[in-house]
């Protein structure tokens, strides 16, 4: 009986030691943040503020979005980029012929390329006769003489809710006067009223912020002929491009370096920070590319003056790209965002998988509140855990090892 009682108090401190240490874990994000959004859209993004840099991970692995339950909300992490589209050779293309193959519907266009040029298209929309929803797999073929006929590719179109789906990029610049679309399965009997093509050119210019400091938000010494910066306060904040304004011509040879709370540095960038602002010229300024790639407390500046006197310097310019985070809000639900735990590991969300697509749609801006620093019930922060279970495990081993020897004497 007395063996009994004892295993059944050790497992139940085993259990409750787990479930501490367990609470431990939970407890560890230190900061956190509401989060309100007007939810008029299915997706909601919110932007990493400096704040939020300097006390999370490198990488932004520790951030979690929780919903009102406790629970942690998937979200993909995007940095925004402006997407421009220039579109040339709009082409119409005037449907010649349909047919049917058991379920298979065949249409065929024919376009008319201007004298002397090709219909040089990249991407191909359809003009749908049906109303209704519908999901399906298209084949798309090309050819020149409207005989001989090429495998362009598959795709899909259809019309599910809200969504509609019906262009087709051809990958690559396609020359074919004319393009069949054949749809599979087709017993809706849906039918294509009309094609178009174009050339379509997408580019991309990464969304930037620029952080502008004045003498008094950085600390400066000069030291032989080389002049000091101190950038502090903007912790693994993701500069790209560092910048200067100041009186007059120069063109110094500079670098970049940064510093850690252990005093660990790192390369981050060198060159030359240049200004010209000579009459009857365009004022001519550089900018020195800077790349994060470690953790980081602060950014040091070196300029080289050589025999020039240093410069008077107006303010510093950090570049950066500000990094969002794209999550689906509920209606009714209320969420905070947590961060600021450096052995979090990065969550993986299937959302992730979807990344392109959502970027497609419309998406509201969601807005932080201010940030509270998360209580840590005191118990929790006061015993040595991990300590405790040790014991208890080593409690654990000599019973088991005395109940054996004992087992064995008897024997």
């Amino acid at each position: 009986m007395r063996k009994r009682m004892l295993i059944l108090f050790l497992a139940g401190s085993l259990l409750y030691v787990n479930t501490a240490l367990c609470a431990t874990v939970e407890q560890v994000w230190n900061w956190q943040r509401e989060i309100t959004t007007d939810q008029t859209s299915r997706f909601s993004r919110i932007e990493i503020s400096l704040e939020i840099y300097a006390k999370s991970q490198l990488n932004l692995g520790d951030l979690r979005i929780m919903d009102d339950q406790g629970t942690s909300v998937p979200y993909i992490l995007d940095t925004p980029q402006e997407i421009t589209q220039d579109v040339q050779n709009e082409t119409s293309f005037k449907l010649t012929r349909t047919f049917r193959k058991k379920n298979d519907t065949t249409f065929d266009f024919e376009g008319t390329a201007p004298a002397g040029t090709d219909l040089a298209l990249n991407h191909l929309t359809v003009d749908l006769g049906y109303e209704g929803d519908f999901f399906k797999y298209v084949e798309v073929y090309g050819s020149y003489d409207g005989t001989h006929w090429e495998s362009i590719g598959t795709d899909t179109l259809y019309r599910v809710e809200e969504s509609l789906h019906d262009g087709f990029s051809l990958n690559t610049v396609q020359k074919y006067t004319f393009y069949r679309i054949v749809i599979l399965e087709s017993i809706e009997g849906i039918t294509l009223k009309g094609l178009s093509g174009s050339l379509i050119n997408n580019s991309a210019k990464l969304t930037t912020r620029d952080l502008i400091l004045s003498p008094g938000q950085y600390a400066r010494t000069e030291n032989g002929t080389t002049t000091e910066i101190s950038l502090k306060g903007f912790r693994n904040l993701p500069v790209r491009t560092l910048s200067i304004d100041a009186v007059g011509l120069f063109h110094r040879p500079c670098r970049v370096v940064s510093s850690d709370e252990d005093e660990m540095s790192g390369y981050l960038g060198s060159g030359y920070l240049y200004q010209s602002t000579l009459k009857g010229t365009e004022p001519l300024k550089n900018s020195l590319a800077v790349r994060v790639s470690q953790p980081y407390d602060t950014l040091l500046l070196s300029i080289e003056n050589a025999d020039n006197p240093p410069l008077k310097i107006q303010s510093i310019t950090l570049e950066y790209a500000a990094d969002t985070l794209i999550f689906e809000p509920a209606k009714g639900k209320t969420y905070r965002l947590v961060y600021g735990n450096p052995t979090a590991p990065t969550p993986q969300y299937d959302l992730e998988q979807f990344k392109s697509d959502i970027l497609q749609q419309t998406i509201d801006t969601a807005t932080l509140l201010t940030e509270v620093e998360v209580k840590k019930p005191a118990e929790v922060t006061k015993v040595n855990l991990k300590a405790i279970f040790s014991v208890v495990i080593f409690a654990v081993a000599v019973l088991l090892a005395w109940l054996a020897i004992r087992g064995m004497k008897k024997a």
